[in-house]
């Protein structure tokens, strides 16, 4: 008589179990899905003694904008392929943006205008998230994919 109470809190015990399993793997798949980024605009900005540039790249096209010493604003546009967006779209879901902020260059050279300051911009999820500064060519490792990717794009 004494085993039916064992054998119904086991019962009860491996039901429980299950049941929580089954939960937490769902609440896991709901956070997963609910980071997905939906990146609007990125920008690379590069400026030094000589002026600045700025490209904004969009779903849509690329803006460039580039002023010299004692020269106006000159912008310049040009279409971005789909294929171009989703691989920045790709790069950019890699990043921890909420960490994005905190990286810190490798190199200090553009404290004394040996290499032009960049910072890359993201716009994503209702938010901008604005890189530190660091050395035109040498970013943080975290963001180097993403640098060489845009590299591409605007020089070409």
């Amino acid at each position: 008589m004494r085993t039916l109470p064992i054998r119904i809190v086991f019962f009860t015990f491996i039901v429980f179990f299950t049941l929580s399993s089954f939960s937490c793997e769902s609440s896991k798949l709901t956070s997963e899905s609910a980071t997905t980024i939906s990146m609007n605009q990125i920008s690379i900005s590069y400026t030094g003694m000589s002026g600045f540039e700025q490209h904004q790249i969009n779903q849509n096209e690329v803006i460039t904008s580039t002023k010299g010493r004692g020269e106006t604003t000159a912008d310049a546009k040009k279409e971005i392929s789909n294929k171009n967006w989703k691989q920045l779209n790709q790069l950019v879901s890699q990043l921890d943006l909420t960490k994005f902020e905190t990286w810190e260059s490798p190199t200090q050279e553009r404290f004394h205008d040996g290499a032009r300051a960049t910072i890359i911009t993201i716009d994503a999820n209702g938010q901008t998230y604005t890189s530190q500064a660091f050395d035109e060519g040498n970013p943080p490792a975290a963001l180097n994919d993403i640098y060489k990717y845009l590299e591409s794009i605007t020089k070409s």
